[in-house]
């Protein structure tokens, strides 16, 4: 699979916290804003969705009975195995629909619920950093363009506490899925043996995990360097992103559910990109 392999650690620096009160009553609902374990609940409709029809582009994703769920779209291998993930929809409980976009395994691309995007281009990429410049274009606003340079070593408990001073919000602190023959880590992203249908089902909750893991570290250190330079729109903007990646990373903890997609006749209504370039 092409989904970047990242090592686990960090080292990083935190910012005065911002309240987003009012966005995330728009967003999550009203009551705890306690993220670290979504309640998934149970039944045929929520938890982790499986498909498994490699002929669709939906990989799968998680669905909670707030109406809150992010979905995984891309390509299978001819074994039944994930080839890559192109992009991932957000749905918040009130409908609305972010979408994020990958290139060779690493972030492109987010469009958020009103239109406006971050635009990302990598001018360097190597095991433990990112650095290139990211766009962010508001709906009826003015571009504004800045270089960043990503730490991919930071652990998942540096990458909540950097959100948590951010935004207030407090993510998981779990770190991603081990690298072994029991998940989609960082051997199976390295090329697994060919795996029956029934064994992707049992690993994608994994997989799912793990991308979600990429989008955190990537998204927040990002957030930080618009914040550091006096750009607090891309805090809200960002926010249903940092949701998303969350919400992937509890997927070890919900129930499975398989459906074979057929859009035109769908078992679930699932929403799809409509950025794609």
């Amino acid at each position: 699979m092409s989904l970047m392999r990242l090592p686990f650690r960090f080292n990083g620096k935190c910012v005065t916290a911002v309240t987003l009160a009012a966005f995330l009553r728009l967003t999550i609902g009203c009551g705890d804003l306690n993220l670290v374990l979504p309640d998934g609940g149970s039944g045929d409709s929520f938890g982790v969705i499986v498909n498994t029809d490699i002929t669709k582009d939906l990989i799968g994703g998680v669905r909670l009975r707030s109406g809150e769920a992010v979905y995984a779209f891309g390509t299978f291998n001819p074994d039944g195995t994930v080839g890559e993930v192109t992009a991932c929809v957000y749905q918040n409980a009130d409908g609305q629909q972010a979408e994020l976009f990958f290139e060779s395994g690493r972030v492109s691309r987010c469009v958020g619920f009103d239109g406006s995007e971050i635009v990302i281009t990598y001018t360097e990429v190597t095991s433990t950093r990112l650095k290139g410049s990211a766009t962010y274009t508001p709906a009826g606003g003015t571009p504004a363009t800045l270089e960043f340079d990503i730490d991919l070593q930071q652990t998942a408990a540096q990458i909540a506490q950097l959100v948590r001073d951010l935004t207030g919000i407090q993510i998981s602190t779990d770190e991603p899925p081990e690298p072994t023959a029991g998940s989609l880590g960082e051997k199976a992203l390295a090329g697994a043996p060919a795996a029956k249908t029934t064994l992707f089902v049992f690993l994608l909750p994994g997989f799912i995990s793990f991308t979600g893991f990429v989008i955190t570290l990537t998204l927040s250190q990002l957030m930080n360097v618009f914040i550091q330079a006096g750009n607090t729109l891309v805090l809200v903007f960002l926010t249903p992103f940092i949701l998303m990646g969350n919400l992937m990373r509890a997927a070890t903890g919900q129930p499975l559910v398989t459906i074979e997609y057929d859009q035109g006749n769908p078992v679930l209504i699932i929403p799809r990109p409509r950025y794609y370039n």
